[in-house]
């Protein structure tokens, strides 16, 4: 079962190809918790990103733990080994710059 929690942090870094700011923004990412070589329920990030105007987003990770990944779509799923906490970003790429979520922990225990 996934167990989430609210991070509070918040960060926005980017411009787009005119050095303006990224259209994209973003809201705290929650924590994951997943039991050790047991499959995960997927998760979906996408609700705490909002791409703006920028359109075509795809999304990416740092910091997964092993068997896990994240999909272009925002969707984070596999079967997580190795007990320890990760901690992770998501970075949502649009056609006009980028968003970093800021840091959040996937726990596997």
């Amino acid at each position: 079962m996934t167990k989430r929690s609210q991070a509070s942090a918040l960060a926005i870094h980017g411009v787009n190809s005119m050095g303006d700011a990224a259209p994209a923004s973003i809201a705290a990412i929650s924590d994951i918790a997943e039991a050790d070589a047991a499959p995960m329920a997927p998760v979906d990030i996408t609700g705490s990103f909002a791409p703006g105007n920028g359109g075509n987003p795809r999304y990416s990770a740092k910091g997964l733990p092993p068997g896990t990944s994240i999909s272009v779509l925002g969707i984070i799923a596999g079967t997580p080994v190795g007990v320890a906490v990760y901690p992770v970003s998501v970075t949502l790429v649009t056609n006009f710059g980028f968003a970093k979520s800021p840091q959040f922990n996937f726990t596997v225990s």
